[in-house]
Order: C-alpha cells, then sequence, then structure tokens
C-alpha cells in the first residue's frame, strides 16, 4: 500500500478536503510509474484500461482490506494518460466507466477566492437577470410568464 494510514483514513471517513490528491493516477514519488487509486463501493474487482492509448498498461487495483479503496501500480508507464475503470461487482456484472478522478480539479484557486468572497454568480441568478417577464392576469402570476 503506497496510502499511509492517516490519508486511508481520510478517505474511508469522507474527511479528505482535496480527494485529488490521493484518487486517481499520479506518478510515484520517485517517478519510477504510476499509482492508481479508485473508491468504489460493492466492487469485487477492479482493473483500468487505456481509452485512446492502447499501448499503455491495464492495471489491475487490489481492494485494500476492509475498505472501499482500490490501489494498484505499474513500472510499465510514468507518465499519467486517460483511463476507464473496469468494475466487476459482488454478482460478477462488469461495467466500464470514466473514473470522476481522472480528470483535473475543475475549479481553481482564482474560483475558490471569488466563491469565499460571494462573487461568482449562480445559474440561476444569470437566468433572472435575462429573463423578460410580463403580466397576463391574476390566474397567472407573472413570474410563470416569460415572452
Amino acid at each position: 500500500m503506497v496510502l499511509t494510514q492517516e490519508e486511508l483514513r481520510s478517505l474511508v471517513e469522507v474527511k479528505q478536503r482535496s480527494p485529488h490528491q490521493l484518487l486517481g493516477m499520479h506518478p510515484l514519488g520517485d517517478g519510477s510509474g504510476l499509482v492508481v487509486r479508485a473508491l468504489v463501493p460493492n466492487a469485487a474487482k477492479v482493473e483500468i484500461e487505456p481509452v485512446h492509448e492502447k499501448n499503455k498498461p491495464v492495471i489491475k487495483l487490489q481492494r485494500i482490506p476492509k475498505t472501499d479503496v482500490f490501489e494498484g501500480t505499474t513500472k510499465d508507464a510514468n507518465r499519467v494518460y486517460a483511463y476507464d475503470l473496469v468494475i466487476t461487482d459482488q454478482a460478477g456484472k462488469v461495467r466500464r466507466t470514466r473514473d470522476p478522478y481522472s480528470f483535473l480539479p475543475t475549479l481553481g484557486e482564482a474560483d475558490l477566492y471569488l466563491f469565499g468572497q460571494a462573487r461568482i454568480p449562480t445559474a440561476h441568478d444569470r437566468w433572472r437577470a435575462g429573463r423578460k417577464l410580463r403580466s397576463v392576469g391574476p390566474e397567472r402570476p407573472a413570474h410563470q410568464c416569460r415572452r
């Protein structure tokens, strides 16, 4: 296991503030390969398969005992690549899906700052500002009528 007990506990107890740091695919600290981690409840077996670069390795992940966290390493690649999770459940049903942690985080430092300042308009605010209302009578309030 590459994770420390503290990191594992933070994932299992849902106390990890930045799961992108631990889940997904990452280069090993010494640059000699890759480590992949996935949190997959009710899975019997998990492996990753490359999406675009078919020459990249398929990595079988092993369950960390008494958790729903799976981890695997490879020395056959040292650069992160696009991959799918291939998950086999307890009943033997196989499904293929993109790992949500295979994408970079979508909020940057500037976004977090603006969010903390409450200066990011929401989709609802944008919709409300752009709608045109008209009154058609007492049976239909104006907020239900759009031009």
